[in-house]
């Protein structure tokens, strides 16, 4: 119990200063890269939607969707929506129509930057999550410049949007 108590001050503490935070099953993660890792590579299709339906509480305007299928089925969604502080970005992975892995990253105005906030490869004020999902719930997660995010974060959130994002492009298309 100490150990796993340290282990949990340490990586709390990693976040305090920007550096990436994970919490959770981490032996699940592999797994679920791989699969991402094919689903990556595994497309015959790509559509683009424009919508003026936000997915996000704190969206400001419309989504920009990004839908990679495989024999007609929906494994890859990519979207983006402009906040009142800047561009806010996810990536959703589907295995077998059931999300198991959600990527998000905020990129702030630069007028709207917390300060201190970390820079992404553009040096942009941003922030990372990852969301690793098994069986429809949160195994594991990983953060980089992200705050209030607790070791009890359920992803409840993400993971709803990604149902509201898939049924959406269902509906949009003849995709399964």
């Amino acid at each position: 119990m100490r150990n796993l108590t340290s282990c949990i001050l340490i990586l709390v503490s990693f976040n305090a200063f920007g550096q990436e935070i994970t919490v959770g099953d981490t032996t699940m993660i592999r797994e679920i890269q791989r699969k991402c890792s094919i689903i990556y590579d595994t497309k015959d299709s790509t559509i683009f939607l424009l919508t003026k339906s936000t997915f996000y509480k704190n969206a400001e305007s419309g989504t920009n969707i990004v839908v990679n299928s495989y024999k007609g089925k929906i494994n890859r969604i990519v979207t983006f929506t402009t906040t009142r502080t800047g561009l806010l970005g996810g990536e959703f992975y589907f295995w077998e129509s059931q999300v198991i892995m959600i990527y998000e990253t905020m990129e702030y105005y630069d007028e709207d930057s917390p300060k201190g906030q970390i820079r992404n490869f553009k040096n942009i004020p941003y922030w990372e999550s990852r969301f690793y999902i098994n069986n429809k719930k949160i195994v594991a997660h990983r953060h980089s410049g992200r705050k209030g995010i607790g070791i009890d974060y359920t992803a409840q959130i993400e993971i709803d949007n990604s149902k509201d994002i898939f049924e959406f492009v269902k509906e949009q298309t003849s995709l399964k």
